[in-house]
């Protein structure tokens, strides 16, 4: 078989990589379960050479260091648990309770209670599940739930009783800040609560969950920083693509040069729906008794208190306005940033430049349904791009090229060598490599159409920002990342996305916000550690 890898009708889903030695190995027996997550089949390195055709031993190998990092991160990050170990650490102290509360649950703070374990009823019905697809995190208690819209608290707390937890319900944070019982709080506010409850949070003695972007602002995120750096607290950001299988097996395969030198790496989000447009139908019960409009509103930039009239659709919409929104920037773009950090290590970038507009949902927003950035990494010789739209479905997925090879990233992870390499020269000219087919091929989890209820989870999914896989089973990986932070309270170890990683996604967020919005590029002065307009 000349060129790539075709995986046989009815094979499992398997990761390759094509040394043609007895050495060779890869993952196989790879099935999924039920929706519940249990699986059919375990996963376990084998060496496959006696298995395979002999044209398959024809293959360029890899070279022996590469072979050897990415069977180490496959330890590392569990993806071989049956060889490697049982999976994530066990909590030291299975005892000692650590008492959270939920700031803000909408939307995403009741993704976050559902990777807890506690699932409302009707999410349970809408998803066709009898029982929650996921157990409760051990060792944790929910001591308080906090949300400005009573009838969100008040489904807080029922999704909570139902397994034996009881919350004291808050519409005003800071109440839940003034709880000794509450350890660690998890923000999952409109952008602009993010760092004022975090500060605030911190300066409590909580430990602190922030789902992104991190910040509202470039001065909040250099206050955060400084606050968090001062305090002995934790403090991890929501870029749960960090426990990706994915985006770990890309980070191994450019550090050990399987690409030669990156020069572009390009993202892009698409979606065409009013929900991923950030539209949704105002409840009829939200009413300015049901709705602390004060505590929703922001103080003014001097700190006095605005008077802006009840608008509810401004709380349930609030993506479509700069007073509470980062925009697309920091609600979209910020994952992809965080992925070029993970798998780049390219952090804040020199230069950046931004451009779009409101093109097709003109119904009085502010931040635009079209964006396109281009961020300049001069040091590193590296451009990232990144282009939405809410007005298309069709994904395209993140591309990363270098000299030797380009490798794609979505729902799976495959790299094409370059027509033009030379470090696969020989192999591309005897045929054992084709550009058109991939040498690396690791087909993620197909999409799960209970746990794919809207066309912004099916675009989260692609992007591989709902599942991943470790030890035969498909995972949650927002449930991943949450079992760290309580992993990392524990052990009072820094998590894998804390606020210096926070800092530098952030920092290149505003950026491009504040390159849209002013109409010209922005430099990061590096020294002084400002954003000046280039």
């Amino acid at each position: 078989m000349s060129g790539g890898f075709a995986r046989a009708r009815g094979s499992p889903r398997r990761f390759r990589f094509c040394p043609g030695s007895a050495t060779e190995y890869r993952l196989s027996d790879y099935s999924f379960g039920p929706p519940d997550g249990r699986c059919s089949g375990a996963l376990a390195w084998i060496p496959v050479s006696e298995m395979m055709r002999p044209s398959m031993n024809d293959r360029a190998p890899l070279p022996d260091p590469v072979r050897r990092r990415l069977l180490a991160d496959a330890a590392r990050y569990s993806i071989a648990a049956g060889v490697f170990g049982s999976g994530w650490p066990a909590i030291q102290d299975k005892n000692e309770t650590i008492g959270i509360a939920f700031i803000g649950v909408g939307s995403r703070g009741s993704h976050l209670m559902r990777s807890h374990g506690f699932w409302p009823d009707s999410e349970l019905k809408a998803a066709g599940y009898a029982s929650p697809p996921q157990e409760r995190i051990p060792g944790v208690a929910v001591r308080a739930v906090c949300d400005v819209y009573q009838r969100r608290l008040d489904e807080a707390v029922a999704a909570c009783a139902k397994y034996g937890e009881h919350p004291a319900a808050h519409r005003d944070f800071r109440r839940v800040l003034d709880d000794k019982t509450v350890n660690a709080v998890l923000i999952a506010t409109a952008d602009v609560w993010h760092a004022p409850i975090a500060i605030a949070a911190l300066q409590a003695g909580k430990d602190v969950y922030i789902e992104k972007c991190m910040t509202h602002s470039f001065g909040e995120t250099k206050r955060l920083r400084e606050v968090a750096r001062a305090s002995d607290r934790i403090v991890q950001v929501g870029h749960q693509n960090r426990h990706s299988t994915y985006h770990n097996l890309a980070r191994s395969l450019v550090h050990d040069g399987v690409l030669g030198p990156v020069t572009v790496m390009q993202t892009a989000v698409a979606r065409n729906t009013p929900s991923g447009a950030y539209l949704v139908d105002v409840p009829a019960d939200a009413t300015p008794e049901r709705i602390s409009w004060d505590l929703f509103v922001p103080p003014a930039p001097d700190g006095s208190r605005e008077n802006v009239p009840f608008e509810p659709a401004q709380l349930f919409t609030w993506r479509r306005f700069w007073r509470y929104s980062t925009g697309i920037a920091g609600d979209l773009m910020s994952h992809e940033i965080d992925a070029a950090d993970q798998i780049l290590g390219l952090g804040i970038p020199d230069f950046v430049t931004a451009s779009g507009g409101v093109y097709t949902w003109r119904d009085g927003r502010e931040t635009p349904d079209v964006y396109s950035v281009i961020h300049e990494h001069r040091s590193k010789g590296v451009t990232f791009t990144y282009n939405a739209t809410l007005a298309s479905s069709f994904e395209r997925k993140t591309t990363i090229l270098g000299r030797d090879a380009t490798l794609v990233l979505g729902l799976e992870l495959a790299v094409y060598p370059d027509v033009a390499s030379q470090k696969y020269s020989a192999s591309l000219g005897s045929g054992k490599m084709s550009p058109g087919q991939p040498f690396i091929h690791f087909e993620g989890p197909t999409r799960d159409p209970k746990l794919t209820t809207s066309p912004t989870l099916a675009w989260a999914e692609g992007k591989g920002l709902t599942f991943t896989e470790f030890g035969g089973k498909k995972y949650d990986v927002t449930r991943l990342h949450l079992e760290e932070f309580h992993r990392c309270m524990r052990e009072r170890k820094a998590p894998v996305c804390g606020v210096e990683e926070g800092y530098r996604v952030a920092v290149a967020c505003h950026m491009g916000t504040r390159s849209y919005r002013e109409g010209r590029p922005m430099r990061w002065d590096s020294a002084k550690e400002e954003i000046v307009p280039a």
